[in-house]
């Protein structure tokens, strides 16, 4: 559900069902295999694990496993008909995919009296403010987390923050502001940066996302910062602003438009991919591909059209999963939640709020 409210109430009059399955000549598959995983995952009947969330980027670890993150996610359990028979609510958590591919365990704070909490949770109470996950990435043998801190009062993004985790345990040792500032875009909205992280041997480059919202909440574009890979945490980022690294955060260039509010960016043999859904919410799955990581980009090409997106669901966040690759195609995801005429719809079917999973016939060198 993350930063989908709004969009959520602006466009449930006017989703139209889609049942195309892909676009651009792209051939693309269900990943059966990545799905059925989840679903067994999720209707295992445990209390104490997922059932259910949004956003799903994937980080890996030093040691083979790889961390799945959960935006707003549902803990619980799940009747025979795929209804809740029993949740907590949090806002952020993490489930753990062993080095055999397994998930296991669900990380999120345990319930010791008023509900199970997040795994990383604000200083503030009474759901006064909580984090939403980002990318990740690992920086003197941490994990270090980006994500953002959203106000409960009208779901306003307040600050951009990052968490550090010991390693391998996962056990977290600090929250401080991010280095890169929340700072307004050339139209005016914010720059949410972190929202994909490319790490190389001499710098990192970390992806944000400029909103326009409430003028514009549907239109996105991508923008890029850069730091000294191992540096991150010191400051000193630069700031692609049209031809060269600014050390001004306000002159940072729009990169491309179509994309959503999470997307990826990889780093490839041949240059740079980006998937992403076509804006905040959409059908349309897009992959974007460019020779250096400011650029410039491609337009956006259609690869797939999300069947999901119609009266009752609704679809957003696409991304890829570099570490569940085949040889001759690559692993993406998006976010499926149930639309805002079909709230009830959250807790009939737990499958109305999973991602998806695909296979993308292109070449992951590409």
């Amino acid at each position: 559900m993350r930063r989908l409210l709004l969009a959520l109430a602006m466009v449930a009059s006017t989703v139209v069902a889609s049942t195309s399955a892909s676009a651009g000549g792209v051939r693309v598959e269900r990943d059966v295999v990545l799905q059925q995983l989840f679903e067994r995952y999720g209707d295992a009947g445990e209390n104490d694990r997922w059932t259910g969330s949004d956003s799903a980027i994937t980080i890996p670890l030093p040691d083979g496993r790889v961390l799945w993150t959960g935006g707003d996610t549902f803990l619980g359990t799940v009747n025979e008909d795929h209804s809740r028979a029993s949740q907590g609510f949090i806002h952020n958590c993490y489930v753990i995919q062993e080095r055999n591919g397994s998930l296991g365990r669900t990380l999120y704070t345990p319930d010791l009296g008023g509900g199970p909490k997040s795994y990383i949770e604000t200083e503030d109470k009474d759901n006064a403010s909580w984090f939403w996950l980002g990318d990740g990435f690992i920086e003197g043998g941490k994990l270090r987390q980006m994500m953002i801190r959203v106000s409960g009062q009208g779901y306003a993004v307040v600050a951009s923050e990052i968490a550090t985790f010991s390693l391998p345990g996962l056990q977290l040792e600090k929250v401080e502001p991010s280095p890169g500032l929340y700072a307004p875009g050339r139209s005016g909205g914010p720059v949410d940066y972190g929202e994909a992280v490319v790490q190389e041997k001499d710098w990192t480059y970390i992806y944000g996302i400029e909103g326009l919202s409430a003028r514009d909440p549907f239109t996105k574009f991508l923008h890029v910062a850069r730091a000294r890979t191992g540096h991150v945490m010191e400051g000193g980022w630069g700031y692609w602003d049209g031809a060269t690294w600014s050390d001004i955060a306000a002159n940072s260039a729009q990169l491309t438009d179509g994309v959503g509010n999470e997307m990826s960016v990889v780093k490839t043999k041949h240059g740079y991919r980006a998937i992403s859904m076509r804006a905040s919410l959409g059908s349309e799955v897009l992959m974007f591909t460019a020779k250096k990581p400011q650029g410039p980009w491609s337009a956006g090409k259609v690869i797939y059209t999300a069947p999901e997106y119609n009266a009752q669901t609704v679809t957003y966040n696409a991304k890829e999963h570099p570490e569940h690759h085949g040889d001759s195609w690559i692993s993406v995801s998006y976010n499926v939640n149930a639309s805002s005429t079909n709230t009830g719809g959250l807790y009939s079917d737990v499958r109305n709020y999973r991602p998806r999973f695909l296979r993308v016939y292109v070449s992951p060198d590409l």
